[in-house]
């Protein structure tokens, strides 16, 4: 498998990867021209890693639905609306592990 640089989470549960390094403003770009905010988020499964969530900062306003397989990754206590990406806090590739992991979570949460 390629490096994989983010991964991009949409509401209707398609899930893209890049196997180049992307710059924030590609991914918002990606997302739905957007202005994002970022979060950091646990890796959803071992090696522990801090990764960054990219969200649309105004999803709720312009009425994104709601992310199940996102929300699962964020794993707080609201949900999270509108496409994201999950990328490395320091730009490198993303741990195959994660990926995987991200990937089987969309298959799980949208069938």
């Amino acid at each position: 498998m390629p490096d994989v640089y983010a991964v991009v989470v949409r509401v209707d549960g398609t899930i893209e990867t890049f196997t180049h390094p992307v710059s924030v403003g590609e991914i918002g770009s990606v997302i739905g021209d957007v202005d994002l905010a970022a979060y950091t988020i646990a890796a959803p499964c071992p090696p522990s890693a801090s990764l960054t969530m990219l969200v649309d900062d105004d999803a709720y306003a312009r009425g994104r639905g709601w992310n199940p397989v996102a929300t699962s990754l964020y794993s707080r206590r609201w949900d999270v609306l509108g496409d994201v990406a999950v990328v490395n806090c320091d730009g490198s590739p993303l741990h195959a592990e994660h990926v995987a992991t991200i990937l089987a979570a969309g298959r799980i949460l949208t069938g």
